[in-house]
């Protein structure tokens, strides 16, 4: 997977995308590599969270 590839599975978890969602879109590569994109996304949403700020998904 290339860095372009790992750009666009991040942008695409920061939507809101769910994982079973990511991996479907992106079934030409492991699910293991989407996955650990998607967590780490998933991590700093939390953390940006936690610290005060808001996150407009709208």
């Amino acid at each position: 997977m290339t860095d372009r590839d790992k750009r666009a599975i991040e942008n695409m978890a920061r939507t809101g995308m769910s994982f079973d969602d990511l991996r479907k879109a992106f079934s030409q590569f492991p699910i293991e590599e989407v996955e650990k994109v998607y967590m780490r996304i998933r991590k700093e949403a939390v953390g940006n969270a936690q610290a005060g700020m808001k996150i407009n998904c709208s």
